[in-house]
Formats: structure tokens, sequence, C-alpha cells
């Protein structure tokens, strides 16, 4: 944590909830984008959030880059958190600018699920009649014997309901339920032991939330159960049926199934479409210490699907493990797929191994929708102004879809990624940002790529973060490409494909200070390893602080820190130079790391105190820089030396 530092005035802290009361578990997006500060230009990007939620009962989270954090802190100028337990909260909000900090606070008020379900209001369900098969459900509750998951969902589950499924057994869904009305309410568990399972007997998924007529519902949440899809070929775990918000996802495991969780917009504009209005783009949409894993397929047959495909305003993905950590097999499609992100965190979890549906597979895939493409009819895009336009293939184009995103800026915008152990498969690439091929313009703005720690796959991975975007800030990520391609790419700044085909704007202001870069299996093949890539179209990229070693001391060519210049505006400094990439072991904890600690920095490391001040006030392990001495000079790599 960083040290007390004088009050400024001058910062003015924004902290802005996307709501203040609500029942247990309670899902709450706190967003503090608003925050000004005179000494940046970019307040987003270049001040630290410090998230206190006033939670002494949060636990930690168990997966990620770094297992054993604090559920009760954040850091980012958007976060989010969910309240387990009912009390009345203070949540601290401290902006902090290098020099001086600023709080803001929030009152959140959690109410008992006890009381807002008592008597009648919570239903248990038990496939068993005995009288110990309701033991642990609320004595005032109703209690009702079945197996059918789907009915008990579609005739129970209205507004003000807690439905709990008895721990230990199996129910089944030969078709999809449906929640079709507003909350609050709970699906959840009752009793000790093991999850209640659902299998998917059917073809069509478990549960769907909401319907083309119900545009409107919201305050659900969904927990403690296991679904089960049998390894079908299709079939969703948890679907949006229709416009929903407030949805939590909690302490779900969803595995051997299709795809995982599905909030998927086209939905929201075909129900527009065919005379059922009302569905706006889906938010405060939480996924939350759940396990999606993948049917054992290996992908290649097309009948695996995302583990997330999520577009929403307020998405919060926190602490779960998504793809396949059990094994090295890729499996799936795209991990994480976002089409659309209007504020959202991704952070502390295990994202991994997705397959060979095709060379495309992504760990985290960040876009957005289409603003104009060749695919575009006439008519089916806005202007700024709200009026119909023809398509543009222009890269200057200035129109974004008529639809549920009319009322958005078009953007993919202001998502914090942090903290996360993100893992490759037989795709090229850990995380993109940016278009999904060179037909779309899709565009992708103000993202903090921060305290990841990137680990290649096999062979087929290729680079670690690809930016095909603007305004990206990427800092203190451990990039590991051990394992990966010949040569490999730790930052690749550029436009999909060779040439300059797709129609947005070019990769611009782009920052990447203080990474750690390491490849130990160079095969003395071409191309060589980078750190970091820039196309010749991006513009304005500053790389700083960034530390590198690939071990080829006995190779002829030698690796590269920055492979490229951009179109203009490159600054660079404070970098290993490729010579030492190549030849100067840093003086890391481990000379072979394999977790984030064996990177840490050890006495006499060329990287103490080579830094330069950038808008880094922290490292990996949250550490205030600088550490290594009183010179007041941080150190290369995302963790100061002790």
């Amino acid at each position: 944590m960083f040290a007390p530092k004088p009050v400024s005035a001058a910062i003015a802290p924004s902290l802005v909830p996307a709501r203040t009361s609500g029942v247990a578990p309670l899902a709450v997006f706190f967003d503090a984008s608003g925050t000004t500060d005179p000494t940046t230009r970019r307040p987003f990007h270049d001040l630290e959030y410090r998230w206190d939620f006033g939670d002494a009962s949060a636990g930690t989270w168990t997966v990620g880059a770094q297992p054993g954090l604090s559920k009760n802190v954040a850091t980012g100028p958007v976060a989010a958190h969910v309240f387990e337990t009912p009390g009345t909260y203070r949540v601290i909000l401290k902006v902090f600018n290098g020099t001086d900090a600023n709080t803001a606070t929030a009152t959140i008020t959690v109410a008992d699920p006890d009381s807002v379900f008592s008597g009648t209001n919570t239903i248990c369900f038990s496939t068993d009649r005995y009288p110990e098969a309701f033991v642990g459900c609320p004595a005032t509750a109703k209690k009702i014997t079945i197996s059918n998951f789907a009915m008990a969902i579609n005739t129970y589950a209205t507004t003000g309901k807690r439905l709990l499924f008895r721990r230990g057994d199996t129910f089944t869904a030969a078709t999809a339920g449906s929640l079709t009305r507003t909350g609050p309410g709970i699906v959840g568990a009752f009793g000790t032991g093991v999850a209640p399972v659902v299998q998917m007997t059917g073809r069509n998924g478990i549960l769907s939330l909401s319907s083309r007529d119900t545009p409107n519902i919201r305050d659900w949440r969904i927990m403690d159960l296991e679904f089960d899809g049998l390894n079908k070929t299709s079939g969703i775990g948890i679907s949006s049926g229709g416009g929903i918000n407030q949805v939590l996802l909690l302490n779900m495991h969803m595995h051997d199934i299709y795809l995982g969780a599905s909030f998927n917009y086209a939905l929201l504009d075909s129900h527009n479409n065919k005379n059922h209005p009302g569905h706006t783009i889906y938010d405060q949409i939480a996924i939350v210490d759940s396990t999606i894993t993948p049917n054992t397929g290996d992908g290649t047959t097309g009948s695996t699907g995302w583990r997330i495909y999520a577009a929403a305003q307020h998405l919060a993905i926190l602490g779960n493990t998504l793809g396949n950590v059990a094994s090295t097999t890729a499996m799936g499609s795209h991990t994480i797929r976002t089409p659309y992100i209007g504020k959202g965190v991704i952070s502390n979890n295990t994202i991994a191994r997705p397959g060979a549906l095709n060379s495309g597979t992504i760990t985290i895939k960040m876009h957005a929708p289409p603003w104009c493409d060749a695919t575009s009819p006439a008519g089916q895009c806005l202007t700024l102004d709200n009026t119909p336009s023809l398509p543009s293939y222009s890269y200057l184009t200035t129109t974004h879809p008529i639809g549920v995103f009319a009322a958005t800026t078009g953007y993919t915008e202001q998502v914090v990624v942090s903290d996360n152990h993100i893992i490759g498969g037989s795709g090229p690439y850990l995380v993109v940002l940016g278009p999904q091929h060179t037909l779309h313009d899709e565009r992708v703005r103000d993202v903090i790529v921060e305290r990841n720690w990137f680990k290649a796959g096999n062979s087929a991975t290729q680079a670690a973060l690809v930016i095909h975007s603007s305004e990206i800030t990427a800092r203190n990520n451990i990039c590991d490409m051990t394992g990966g391609h010949n040569g490999g790419i730790c930052f690749q700044v550029s436009l999909e494909g060779v040439s300059r085909l797709s129609p947005e704007p070019p990769p611009d202001n782009i920052r990447i200070y203080n990474n750690t870069a390491f490849k130990s299996d160079m095969r003395g093949k071409s191309p060589e390893f980078n750190v970091v890539k820039i196309d010749n179209y991006a513009m304005n990229v500053t790389v700083q602080n960034n530390l590198g070693y690939a071990v080829a001391s006995t190779l002829s060519w030698t690796p590269l820190m920055i492979s490229g210049t951009g179109a203009s505006g490159l600054i660079q400094s404070n970098n290993s130079t490729s010579s030492q990439i190549k030849n100067i072991f840093p003086k890391w904890v481990n000379a072979t790391p394999t977790i984030p600690a064996d990177f840490s920095l050890t006495a006499n490391s060329y990287a103490r105190e080579a830094g330069i001040t950038t808008p880094v006030w922290s490292d990996f392990f949250l550490n205030s820089r600088p550490q290594s001495s009183v010179s007041g000079v941080i150190d290369m790599g995302a963790i100061e030396g002790r």
C-alpha cells in the first residue's frame, strides 16, 4: 500500500455506485471515471485508485495472478464488489497522483435474505420425500418434491422469491427454465454437502434469463449450483432470453458444456426488430467466484463455444476459473469474448487455454459492436447525431449501429483488466483489444491492462497482448513466453493482418510501462523474441521502464526490446537494451521463474533504480514505488526491488 500523502483539494474524486442498496449477496459496480486532477489530462490512466469496501468478512481470491489477495480491496478507476453479508458498509475511494491524494466515500446497505424472503417466499426443492430431505430448509418455507429443474423455475420463480435446491441432489433440465419476473430473487441451494447438480438432459440449455416479452426485469442472483452439460454439442448453462439487468452469478460450477454464460446483444436487437420492443443493453452483470469449463471435445469440430460471451454495461468478471486448468489441453473457442463493454472489470481470474476451433481462438477477445463494415446495409448505422447513414469504409468513419447501442458511444471503453493469470492455448494470442477481423470497425478505447501474469500455452502462442485500439495502458504485467512461438511477442501494437485493411482508426496513445518479459526456450530460429512490436500505422506509443530477458546467449541473432517505430510519436527510454535482453540476467530471485514472486529483483540488478518517472505508483504486488532506495528513482520491470 502507498504511504499516506497530503490531501490535495486539486484532485476531485468521483465515486458513483451503480446501486446503493439491495439484498445479500449484493453485487455493486463502482465508477470513479469522472475523477479529475489538473496534473494530468488522462486521469483514467494516470491516477492510482484504491478501493476499501469496508467488508471485513469478504475473504480472499483463490485464483488469478496472486491467489490470496483480499476481496475487500481493489484498484482502478472502475471496480466491483459482492457484499455477501447483510449490513451497512462504508466504501472508501482514495485517489493518488504520485504526490497528493484525496478520498471519497459511499454507503451501501445490504438487507438480510432471511428477512426479505421470509416464510413461504422461500421455496425448497428436493428429489425425495422423506423427512430428512428438507433438513437445512427454513422451517416456515414452502417445501416441494420435484426433480425437474425447469419446472421448478418456471412455476415458482416470481417476484420476491428465493428458490433453494437441496445439496447432494441431482435435478434434470430437458428444457431450459426461464426467469421472467423482476426480482429481488435468488436461485440457490440449501443444506450441507456438495452443490445441487442440474443436468442438461436436453439440448437447449439449463437456465434462461428473461424473454422477448419481459425486456425490463432485474435483480436476480444465481448461486451455489453445479450445471452439467453432459458433453452435448449445444446448449448454454445460463443465457439471456431478453433484456435483464442486475444479475449476479456467484459460486457456480458449469462444466462439460458448450457455452457457459451468454449475454448476447444480437438477441435483444432481434426482439426489438420483431415487434417486441423495449430491450436495452444488459446492465450490471457480475460473474464471480465461479468455475466454467468446456466440454471434453477439443474444439476442432465446432462443438465447443465460449466460457463467457457477454455484452454489457457495468460488467464484472471476478475471481473465476475459466477454461481448462486441469491439464495442458487447449479446449473450446475464445475463453472470454466481450463484443461490448461500457465500463467493466475483469480481475483476479484464471483464464486458460482456448482451443483449436479455428486459428483465431483467444483467451480474452475484447471488441465492440461494428460502427459500419462491409456487411452493413444502407441505413443500418448511425452518425454521431443519431441520423441514419450509409456504411462508411474510411477509418475516419463516425457511425455506429442502430439498435441497443444507439444510446452509447459505440465504443467498448473504460475497462480494467487486472490481476489475472492468463494462459494461452491453441490460438496465436492471449488477449486482443480490437476488431474481430479486417472488415470490421469495432472500436476499443480507455482500457488498463495491469498486474496480469501472461503465460504462453504452446508453440502456437505468438503474442501475449495485441492492441488494435486507442488510449491503452499496459503496466506492471509479467509476460512469460516460455513454451510459445519460436520468437514470440509480449506486447504487439498493430492492426489485424499484415497490411492496413481494417476500417477502424489506427492504434493511438498507447502506454507500455514497467512490464517484465521473459522467454527461456529460444530455439535458434527466427523471428526474434520481441518485447514490444509496433505496427507501421500505430501512433504515439510510449515504451518506458520495461525489463526483458531471453536465455539465448549462444545464438547469433539478438532479441529486440522494440521492433518497429510506428507512424509517428514513438517515445522510448529506460528499457532493457536488446543486448541486455540476450546477455545479462537481471538477477531475479529465480533464474528460471515459474511464479510471479520469482521475478522479484535482488541486489545489484542492472534494473534497480534504472527507471524514469512515469504514472506507475505501485508495482505488481501493489508495493509503492520506489522501494529500493531513498534516491526516488524507480526500478525497471513489474516488481520493485526490496
